[in-house]
């Protein structure tokens, strides 16, 4: 049984190839990923420069940094944000703003206040603007130490696994498509 089940499969797998390579390529629907799209009458028309046509002018490739955009119709428009760019800032600096070039902004801007809550908690503590008695002074001091210390400990472990992820281009941009390699 299954042999003839094998057989059967040959064949009608067979039948079908011979039927698709048969089809002429006018009647194809238009295949776009995110790299290419094919099965088009391909032009400088629709395939702006930097991309290019193939030699049969059926497959536009899209040129580095240039990608098919699932939003538009347009072929190869969309230009990707730049992975360098933002793992040089998140490296850097540590302050959400890598977040905010590839367009998510609601943690890029959680990553920045959480910079800010640090930096106004390390002024408090060291620039010694509490003006109160010793006792509530103290307990404060053991508060805002605290807080630093849990404010530093979140922004570590946030910045170690940003650097990774935009290090290894694990981040997409707003619109779900990847970043630019370096």
């Amino acid at each position: 049984m299954r042999t003839y089940l094998f057989y059967f499969y040959c064949i009608f797998s067979s039948i079908l190839c011979i039927n698709l390579k048969s089809q002429n390529k006018e009647n194809l629907p238009i295949a776009k990923t995110l790299f290419y799209a094919k099965n088009i009458k391909c032009s400088n028309i629709n395939c702006k420069s930097p991309n290019f046509c193939n030699e049969e002018n059926n497959i536009c490739h899209c040129a580095k940094g240039y990608l098919n955009s699932p939003n538009t119709k347009d072929l190869c428009s969309y230009k990707q944000f730049n992975q360098l760019n933002s793992f040089l800032w998140e490296l850097l600096l540590n302050s959400g703003i890598g977040h905010m070039i590839i367009g998510k902004f609601v943690p890029g801007i959680v990553k920045l206040s959480l910079s800010l809550i640090l930096f106004t908690l390390c002024v408090l503590y060291y620039g010694n603007f509490i003006k109160t008695d010793e006792e509530k002074k103290n307990k404060i001091e053991i508060n805002i130490i605290i807080s630093i210390y849990l404010c530093f400990l979140c922004s570590f472990i946030w910045w170690v696994v940003d650097a990774f992820s935009f290090g290894f281009n694990k981040y997409n941009d707003i619109n779900n498509i990847p970043l630019k390699q370096w």
